[in-house]
């Protein structure tokens, strides 16, 4: 199936079939008046008939295949033309009297002089397009001196053109080829900067949606008496905060410094009525000596982080909850632990939202997470990824 991308290339690659179509469709009628003008001058008529039917088959078999590919054919078969070619060049001048305008008589000389424009539209490199044409170059001087009685100097000058010819196309095919590659590379940035301006304008849409509905919300939730613990309201008005920050384009910067994004988490749950109880001495000490994180790998581990609090608060039955953290010589551990109401973690897990919202931000990063729960014995969330190589202490 033809894709966009390819558009510019595929019509170079027609116009050049159009062209050896063209050509070839010469070529076979420059030998046909070629034949016809000189007939009583071969010397078995029969054999120039069966030379002229032999052109015309080979040149109807090579356009076949050009139109049925739509491409050239491949450099192969033209090889093998070619050496037909230099066989047919031998033939001709077998058959063909002297004294008669021999160019005009020896009708395989003008027909493959033009074929073999076909060598330089197939052939990508030159040194291969100048070998190929050298062969019925070099058939045709001889046969010319040595059965036509011509001259060394006049046969070396008849043979030139076959080289001009197949180099020359070789040249303008390949400037068409370089022009439709420029057409697709200018269509394949145009395209980008049209998608780019569709995720913009989608962009803006959805800023325009979570102003008018989402935030608006939540600012008026925020300045009024509607939430009555103070701690909630907090907690609305730095999400409606974040949230304006966000829709204006200008969000807050993403730290790369692990225990602070996970203290920014404790606090953001405490503002939300949970009391977290924060654990990362180890780990800032371990990071001190050994290079933080990325910003991706803490992202994702704030945020699973705190959605495993989200899930404490709004399902566990508890104000209280631990998050750890650490860093061993081959791991980076995060943990929630809280002692509530628990589930049975072998048939509740998924409810929780601990499958989407936290399973997929970790594996993202290349680590896994743990649930251990009883029902009336808590809830014990692990987070683990690999240390990425910088952290890992060397052996």
């Amino acid at each position: 199936m033809r894709t966009a991308r390819a558009a510019g290339r595929e019509h170079g690659e027609v116009i050049i079939v159009r062209a050896y179509v063209l050509i070839r469709l010469v070529a076979m009628l420059q030998a046909a008046m070629a034949a016809v003008a000189s007939y009583p001058h071969h010397r078995l008529l029969a054999a120039g008939a069966g030379l002229i039917a032999a052109l015309v088959a080979q040149s109807a078999a090579l356009i076949t295949v050009a139109v049925v590919r739509r491409q050239m054919p491949p450099p192969w078969l033209i090889g093998i033309e070619v050496a037909a070619m230099a066989g047919e060049l031998v033939v001709g001048g077998a058959i063909t009297a002297h004294g008669y305008g021999d160019t005009w008589a020896f009708f395989v000389y003008p027909f493959s002089v033009i074929a073999i424009v076909g060598v330089g539209l197939s052939f990508r490199r030159l040194p291969a397009v100048l070998a190929v044409g050298a062969l019925p170059a070099a058939v045709y001087a001889v046969v010319n001196v040595a059965l036509l009685n011509e001259t060394p100097w006049n046969a070396t000058l008849d043979a030139t053109p076959y080289l001009l010819n197949c180099g020359v196309a070789w040249l303008v095919a390949g400037a068409l080829r370089r022009s439709s590659h420029q057409v697709d590379v200018a269509h394949r940035v145009l395209t980008g900067r049209e998608v780019e301006l569709a995720e913009e304008r989608e962009r803006a849409r959805h800023a325009r949606m979570l102003h008018d509905r989402v935030l608006q919300v939540l600012e008026v939730l925020a300045q009024g008496d509607f939430v009555a613990d103070p701690a909630l309201r907090g907690h609305v008005r730095a999400e409606a905060s974040w949230l304006r920050s966000l829709v204006s384009g200008d969000p807050p910067a993403a730290t790369t410094d692990l225990p602070t994004a996970l203290g920014a988490v404790a606090q953001e749950m405490a503002r939300s009525g949970l009391m977290v109880e924060l654990n990362t001495a180890q780990l800032a000490d371990a990071l001190r000596s050994r290079g933080q994180p990325d910003a991706e790998t803490t992202q994702a581990l704030a945020d699973a982080a705190r959605e495993a609090l989200v899930n404490v608060l709004k399902h566990a039955g508890t104000r209280n909850a631990v998050l750890h953290a650490e860093l061993t010589a081959r791991t980076l551990t995060v943990s929630v632990l809280d002692h509530g109401c628990g589930f049975d973690d072998q048939v509740q897990e998924a409810g929780f939202g601990l499958t989407t919202s936290i399973r997929a931000r970790i594996t993202a990063i290349g680590g896994e997470v743990t649930v251990e729960s009883q029902p009336d014995m808590g809830t014990y969330v692990e987070l683990r990824i690999p240390a990425p190589a910088y952290l890992v202490t060397p052996t």
